[in-house]
């Protein structure tokens, strides 16, 4: 994503003087002769050289020299000017990623180009309010402004601020090239490069070096999208070349950013992460919040697919901490109009409460004239009837006071019940974040179905989360003995709890399973399960924090060259069947994990012969403990056993949709609510 070419747009319009006689005469025209000094001209200019050299480089001197320069064309009724000031306060907020201000400062510019007929200047503003829904990846929106921006240059070509050729050819390349990059998102790519065809003609015409490097991105997301990946880097290399020439710094970051991604995509992980950690540098170094946001991200969910689950944590960490930066610069605008309109509201309200108390004064005074003149007769009634009246009115007022006082208390409960809402939502929100990134993480760790089928075609893997990520886990692996055999490891593991902390469990069991296999090189299924009894409870530390999770598993040891299946369990069982006969063997009463200090026994192994058809199934306890039926009781081991009996020959596909939709019958129309994660597997050999 590229969202700085406003500010190479901006840089243009402030040279219009060099090209354009009528246009440096309407930005001077409302200047007295005293006050159209070359002196000031030339602070107005320095100001602008100022602001451009720091946009690349610091924002907040940037905003410092915008402030100067704004407040010098505000009192001189600069218009033209002063919108181009605001054209600067919008990038560098942009920028700061506070995109509320920015938009603001677009309109703002609008207004005053519009003012003075100045249609350059209104077509650099819908060019930079259709940057603004390019970062809120409003593509269609984006690409409307942007080709208004183009018919605007149509439309007043040779005319006023667009009568110099070189002038409107080096806005059109901007123009074009921001339209190009839209139209290729939209995966309109043949449109998409006619535009960055006619941008690129027009850059190196009038050597515009910073356009050029951006087309040059642009042409790399193009072939990066039709999965022409080699040219696409050359593309963005020669970018990132010439913007480092530029010290354009955050298109530098930008688009390391774009290289980490396409490696990543052609599975060069390595190189990645470098380009990952180069796009972070440069986002730091220019506070580029929102990208370093995204590198920090994607380079936490590079690390995770990697296994590296330290590194990923410590990124995804950063990039919620950037997050909530973010929401706060974003949400600070909003905050402050809604103080706004609750200060004029209450103004309003009394306003109207001296208006109602001045009325009651009034129909007091008239009653008191009538009292008076009653008074003359009846003088004796008059002095009861005011006693009751001042009784009255005070006891009136009492209840005034006190129904303010209750007013004043409910407002202010509101006012906290509110923001309590606000912040369980912020809290919801990131915890669904955190989640989400839980479940990818997951997700990468797991053995895709055909990884697993291309070693045994007749497999099914029937998984069910309670929540979005998982406590229940399947492992397949596959090494080779000392002679040389291939061997293969399936298992299903239960991990203690469901949810986030069952996941990380799982990520936990599915590391140290591999490091047993393929690093201690432990082979057999009683010894791995030792082993990963050992490692959990030395891993959680179990013999001093009183920690007792772990897991229960079921672990085959698949040998296809000498026919045979070894089995260990820890709680959980093997099913097969054989000649049309079912037979169960028991895991181990002991579960993986707890104090060690215990006395340990061996976990048995156990060993099967295949040399006729034999199925086999695993499972954890979440399907035969799922409440449900007419009598709202647990499905029950037996009856799951006799199902699987009963479907044994049926083609492993039909076999998970006879699961599916046993589980979704017994759960009822009402669905019973999923007590636990369900995780059953099956392979035929």
């Amino acid at each position: 994503m590229r969202i700085f070419i406003h500010i190479l747009v901006l840089g243009l319009s402030l040279l219009l003087s060099s090209f354009d006689t009528s246009t440096q005469i309407r930005k001077w025209d409302l200047m007295s002769k005293e006050e159209r000094s070359p002196e000031i001209i030339e602070t107005l200019t320095t100001l602008e050289n100022k602001i451009e050299y720091f946009l690349r480089q610091d924002l907040d001197s940037a905003l410092w020299y915008t402030q100067q320069l704004q407040q010098i064309t505000a009192h001189y009724q600069l218009h033209n000017q002063e919108a181009n000031a605001f054209n600067y306060f919008s990038s560098i907020y942009n920028l700061k990623g506070d995109h509320i201000k920015s938009l603001e400062y677009k309109f703002s510019a609008l207004d005053k180009y519009t003012l003075t007929g100045y249609h350059s200047g209104t077509a650099i503003v819908h060019n930079n309010i259709g940057v603004y829904y390019f970062g809120q990846q409003d593509y269609k929106k984006a690409l409307e402004h942007y080709l208004h921006a183009i018919t605007l240059l149509n439309k007043h070509k040779g005319h006023n601020s667009f009568r110099d050729t070189s002038t409107w050819e080096s806005f059109m390349s901007d123009y074009a090239l921001n339209a190009g990059e839209v139209l290729s998102i939209l995966e309109r790519y043949k449109e998409a490069l006619e535009y960055e065809h006619i941008a690129l003609e027009y850059a190196q015409k009038h050597e515009l070096t910073v356009n050029m490097a951006y087309i040059y991105g642009i042409l790399g997301q193009i072939h990066n999208a039709q999965s022409n990946y080699a040219e696409g880097l050359i593309m963005i290399d020669s970018a990132i070349r010439m913007f480092e020439i530029e010290q354009d710094y955050y298109a530098v970051a930008e688009y390391h950013l774009q290289k980490a991604n396409t490696l990543q995509a052609i599975q060069q992980p390595i190189r990645a992460g470098a380009a990952y950690e180069t796009a972070i540098t440069y986002a730091k170094k220019v506070g580029f919040l929102e990208l370093e946001k995204a590198a920090e991200f994607d380079l936490s969910t590079l690390y995770a697919q990697l296994g590296k689950y330290k590194k990923a944590y410590h990124h995804f960490t950063t990039y919620n901490s950037l997050q909530t930066t973010l929401d706060s610069i974003n949400n600070s605008a909003s905050l402050q109009e809604l103080q706004t309109k609750f200060e004029t509201s209450q103004k309003e309200s009394r306003i109207l409460l001296l208006e109602a108390e001045k009325q009651k004064q009034y129909y007091m005074i008239i009653g008191i004239g009538m009292v008076l003149i009653v008074s003359i007769f009846l003088s004796a009634l008059i002095l009861i009837a005011n006693k009751k009246v001042k009784t009255a009115y005070r006891e009136i007022k009492e209840k005034n006071v006190e129904i303010e006082q209750q007013a004043e208390e409910i407002s202010i409960q509101r006012d906290n019940i509110e923001e309590k809402n606000k912040e369980l939502e912020a809290q919801y929100t990131h915890t669904q974040s955190s989640i989400t990134y839980a479940q990818r993480i997951q997700s990468a760790m797991l053995p895709t179905l055909e990884k697993i089928q291309a070693t045994f075609p007749e497999s099914f893997v029937f998984l069910k989360p309670k929540d979005v990520v998982s406590g229940d886990f399947y492992f397949f692996t596959q090494t080779t003995t000392p002679t040389q055999n291939t061997i293969h490891f399936i298992a299903t593991v239960d991990c203690t709890g469901h949810g986030v902390p069952g996941a990380f469990m799982s990520m936990i069991a599915n590391s140290l399973l591999k490091e047993i296999i393929h690093t201690k090189k432990i082979l057999q299924p009683s010894m791995i399960l030792k082993e990963l009894h050992l490692a959990v409870s030395q891993t959680l530390n179990q013999k001093n924090s009183g920690n007792q999770d772990g897991m229960d598993i079921s672990l085959c040891r698949i040998d296809l060259i000498n026919q045979e299946v070894l089995f260990a369990g820890a709680k959980n069982g093997l099913l097969y069947v054989q000649d049309e006969q079912s037979h169960y063997i028991k895991g181990n009463r002991q579960s993986i994990g707890g104090d060690t200090s215990t006395s340990f026994k061996a976990y048995e192994e156990h060993r099967i012969c295949i040399k006729e058809s034999t199925s086999f199934y695993m499972f954890s306890d979440g399907y035969q403990d799922q409440f449900g039926g007419p009598m709202k009781k647990k499905f029950m081991s037996k009856r799951l056993k006799q199902m699987l009996l009963d479907n044994h020959q049926l083609p492993m596909n039909k076999q998970v949709q006879k699961l599916d939709y046993c589980l979704t019958e017994w759960m009822g129309v009402e669905q019973e609510i999923q007590t636990d994660d369900i995780l059953v597997m099956g392979f035929r050999l």
